[in-house]
């Protein structure tokens, strides 16, 4: 028995299908319950890949902790330094290559390339839009370590942060470019990606109102300083440091919340992902990493002895 097929995904008929959906639940006022909306004919995991997320917790975590980070801060090695830039610029570069293979296939029209282009690289995108919430904290906090001058390698902790914060930016507005164009994109996954790029923007300015509720520290690294400064000011009229403490994880726990909701499924550069949180956790627990970001061994951490040391065993288990 014949079935009826489904709509093609950019066919006419499923554009309007999916505006129907969209004005309906504006109509209803639902607040976004259908803010993941997968188009027909796509195969997605069922959960986002965690990498996306664990963006998003390091910087909420980095954020929680900026006073006491920027009060206890250890010299940090030129090496972990570079190794936070060097993982940032490889990841980086493939963001442009993606970016490249969206203009080379719309300056000679060729629509299917652009078609899969838009399945194939959903991922890439939700990586990009996420990924200035830690940026933005990271250089936040690179400045808050300058300002308190406790050692001269702050200056570029903060140097290089910046660079990156920057880098950031460029490749942001290249992708709202992309986003404001929309060829041949599927209309579901464009209101998608701006609804995400808006809650994380919003997000990103109170992780960086979190990081210091100083009002004399500048707050450079916000989207909107105007915002930016009126969360600052409710953060420090908070009362007690475990008011603002319990405070922080109900406001942490929705914005987990609206990232679930709002990222797609697609696979992104989980490798490089992995690489630019690890480096970017070496910057602000250097305690935990050696001069080349490999982990210590929590055993000998334990022990109170330095690994490579001179007092350190040849194998951090047996000792021989």
């Amino acid at each position: 028995m014949a079935t009826a097929a489904l709509p093609k995904r950019n066919s006419e008929s499923h554009r309007m299908l999916i505006l129907r959906v969209i004005l309906h639940k504006c109509d209803a006022g639902t607040g976004g319950a259908l803010d993941r909306v997968v188009c027909p004919g796509t195969s997605r995991s069922m959960e986002p890949p965690m990498n996306r997320l664990a963006i998003a917790d390091l910087a909420a975590t980095l954020a929680c902790h900026g006073d006491s980070i920027a009060k206890s801060q250890r010299r940090v090695s030129s090496e972990t330094i570079m190794q936070y830039w060097t993982a940032f610029r490889t990841r980086h570069q493939e963001w442009h290559k993606v970016m490249a293979g969206y203009r080379t296939a719309k300056n000679s029209g060729d629509f299917p390339t652009l078609h899969q282009w838009w399945d194939e690289n959903e991922g890439v995108l939700d990586d990009i839009i996420i990924s200035e919430m830690l940026t933005r904290v990271v250089a936040t906090l690179g400045s808050v370590c300058e300002s308190s001058l406790l050692f001269d390698c702050n200056e570029r902790l903060a140097a290089v942060t910046h660079g990156v914060f920057h880098s950031q930016i460029e490749a942001s507005y290249r992708i709202g470019q992309i986003l404001l164009e929309a060829t041949a994109a599927p209309l579901a996954m464009i209101v998608r990606l701006n609804r995400l790029r808006l809650g994380v923007e919003r997000w990103a300015d109170w992780l960086v109102a979190r990081v210091t509720i100083n009002p004399d520290l500048p707050i450079d690294y916000c989207v909107n300083r105007q915002r930016a400064q009126a969360f600052r000011t409710e953060l420090r009229e908070c009362g007690t440091e475990r008011h603002r403490t319990m405070t922080s994880w109900l406001m942490i726990a929705s914005m987990r919340e609206m990232l679930q909701r709002r990222v797609s499924y697609g696979n992104g550069l989980e490798t490089e992902n992995s690489g630019v949180i690890s480096s970017a956790l070496a910057l602000f627990r250097p305690d935990l990493f050696d001069d080349y970001g490999i982990p210590k061994s929590q055993w000998l951490m334990g022990l109170g002895i330095e690994w490579p040391g001179p007092k350190a065993p040849a194998h951090p288990v047996f000792g021989v």
